[in-house]
């Protein structure tokens, strides 16, 4: 059976981390438990997750919300907060400021 195990660069925020893993999704998982591992309190997320396939010569990107991370990983609470955020508007983000 060959492996379709491929290369990731997967990067939010204030950290980037490469992993090796046979989807883009399952490598955005991954990379969010290691960085919450790594980076523990100082850890940033922005709204998205972007993972490039470094196996692709072709620079293949995927986008995930941060929201639909953190639900597959059963963090509902925080999954709700970062959709909240990504529905803001842009005079709704601009009242903040």
């Amino acid at each position: 059976m060959k492996s379709n195990i491929k290369l990731f660069k997967v990067s939010s925020a204030n950290w980037e981390i490469e992993i090796d893993e046979l989807s883009e999704k399952c490598a955005a998982i991954c990379a969010v438990i290691s960085a919450f591992s790594k980076y523990g309190d100082n850890l940033l997320m922005s709204t998205t997750i972007m993972v490039s396939d470094l196996d692709d010569s072709l620079e293949n990107t995927s986008f995930f919300g941060t929201h639909e991370i953190f639900y597959e990983l059963g963090m509902n609470r925080i999954a709700d907060c970062f959709l909240n955020v990504s529905n803001f508007s842009k005079n709704e983000i601009k009242s903040f400021t």
